[in-house]
């Protein structure tokens, strides 16, 4: 018997599917100019953990790429779990780091 192991399943309900909706149909997702849903889900979230700013982006990549970008790391080594997405590695080396793999 052949049994594949997943990493991650998404649990997508009904409200969750329903808001998805109604935010492609508004043509408002992609707002990169600070309005619309992500500028709500921004003045949330920064509510809710309790910070003076808070920035939503795109993705994982851009979320790391992001967070390395305020350490100076050029030609300094990063460790990095070997256990991982292709962006954690791609994050250090675009901001001129070093990834370093580790078993975890």
């Amino acid at each position: 018997m052949k049994r594949k192991i997943k990493l991650f399943e998404p649990n997508i309900g009904k409200n969750e599917e329903n808001a998805i909706k109604r935010v492609l149909k508004s043509k408002s997702w992609a707002s990169g100019a600070g309005t619309g849903k992500v500028l709500e889900f921004e003045k949330k979230f920064k509510k809710y953990v309790n910070s003076k700013n808070c920035i939503a982006v795109n993705s994982g990549t851009a979320a790391l790429n992001l967070a390395l970008s305020i350490y100076d790391i050029k030609n300094k080594e990063v460790i990095i779990p070997s256990l991982t997405f292709i962006a954690t590695a791609n994050a250090v080396i675009m901001n001129g780091g070093k990834p370093i793999f580790v078993d975890v």
